[in-house]
């Protein structure tokens, strides 16, 4: 997490994790599969990676499909090093207090950006950025930062119910500033996961809540307020309005419009769906799909990606990778929600990777190593806590009945 901003730096976190698994593997490797946490990572994992290995038998680029492949299976034993901790290490807190402090100095750095024109750690912001209504902050100068707090916004929350309490609930006037960023980042699909995720909190909220005609006023409340605040953005911000009157093209129903809305994005889905026509049984390996679709002519420019997380998982893997793919976001949404009902705590940590693991997630590559970082770190950190509240649970199961 602390590594994100650095480039390809945070892939050094990772070596020293699987180094750690492999030797925990290797010291207790009956343990693997008595985690229930471990079950259901190797699960989803086994549902994602074995149609990838198949998919380097029709790769278009083997030794890019190769060299993806052999690092997704690096995960595999990341897990064991997170999951085969001893119990008495099951704490997470000092995770929160890094994902607060962490994400709350990139937030301060982006509005110091914005105001002063160069971030804190150096980095400016060019005339172009400013007028189009985005920064770059700590992710300088890739425009990832409004994405990437959008994805983490979850996490944060978290961090806010479970620190910001008694003498330190101040910490919960960092919300709005993080939002803020959010906003001035001029990322539309990071405007559209924050909405969600809020959205589906909200839900939740009201579900779970013992006054719920309270916790419904307070969602409509905040529905509004969030509705103001877009109306406002667009009077005094032209870059804001210029994004939503183009958003406001998917209301016309037609092609053209949604092509425009999306920014060229129902091309891009087309060629897509030709290529996974063409090549359906075991796709055309991962990153294949720019080099097959301009070679099918389906596809006029080069896209790095589908933009759409199903439509990538079918490219690469074909329907049946689709199908297992599909089938692992299934069980992990159906054990996040079992498991929210029994410790509330896991529920915003599993929102982040539900976001992120969804199939119509637009943004990502699905198969990129920074995509891949960002994902798993979520699964790790949902996983971590289900594993701290399961454990938390038996020890006092367990006190109890020795005080009976």
């Amino acid at each position: 997490l602390l590594l994100l901003p650095v480039r390809m730096s945070h892939q050094a976190a990772w070596l020293i994790l699987l180094l750690l698994g492999i030797a925990r593997a290797l010291q207790a490797p009956r343990r693997l599969w008595l985690q229930p946490e471990m079950r259901l990572f190797g699960v989803c994992f086994g549902l994602m990676f074995i149609p990838l290995l198949f998919s380097n038998l029709a790769a278009v680029d083997p030794f890019d499909a190769a060299r993806n492949t052999v690092r997704y299976l690096g995960f595999l034993l990341v897990a064991a090093a997170l999951l085969l901790q001893p119990e008495s290490l099951r704490s997470t807190r000092p995770l929160w207090w890094i994902v607060l402090l962490s994400l709350s100095v990139w937030v301060v750095d982006g509005l110091w950006q914005y105001v002063v024109g160069v971030s804190l750690f150096g980095a400016p912001l060019t005339d172009a950025e400013f007028h189009e209504g985005s920064i770059t902050g700590v992710f300088h100068p890739d425009l990832r930062i409004g994405i990437i707090l959008a994805h983490l916004l979850p996490l944060y929350v978290e961090s806010l119910c479970r620190l910001a309490r008694g003498h330190w609930r101040v910490l919960w006037l960092l919300l709005p500033a993080y939002l803020v960023v959010i906003l001035l980042s001029g990322s539309r699909m990071a405007w559209a996961v924050t909405a969600l995720a809020f959205a589906f909190y909200g839900v939740y909220r009201v579900v779970v809540s013992s006054n719920r005609p309270r916790a419904l006023l307070l969602l409509t409340a905040a529905t509004l307020v969030g509705l103001v605040a877009v109306w406002v953005g667009t009077l005094v911000s032209p870059p804001f309005d210029q994004r939503m009157e183009r958003t406001l093209h998917l209301l016309r129903f037609d092609y053209a419009s949604w092509d425009h809305a999306t920014s060229l994005r129902m091309q891009v889905w087309t060629a897509a769906i030709e290529v996974v026509r063409e090549h359906w049984l075991l796709g055309v390996g991962a990153r294949g799909f720019t080099e097959t679709a301009l070679a099918m002519g389906v596809m006029q420019q080069g896209f790095l990606h589908t933009h759409l997380t199903g439509l990538e998982v079918a490219v690469a893997t074909g329907l049946p990778g689709l199908v297992a793919y599909l089938v692992a976001f299934a069980v992990f949404l159906v054990w996040w929600l079992r498991r929210s009902r029994q410790h509330p705590g896991v529920f915003l940590p599993g929102l982040a990777a539900f976001l992120m693991l969804s199939p119509l997630n637009a943004h990502w590559s699905f198969y990129s190593t920074y995509y891949t970082t960002v994902l798993w770190l979520l699964m790790f950190s949902v996983l971590l806590v289900a594993r701290e509240a399961r454990l938390g649970s038996g020890a006092a199961r367990t006190r109890t009945a020795g005080g009976d």
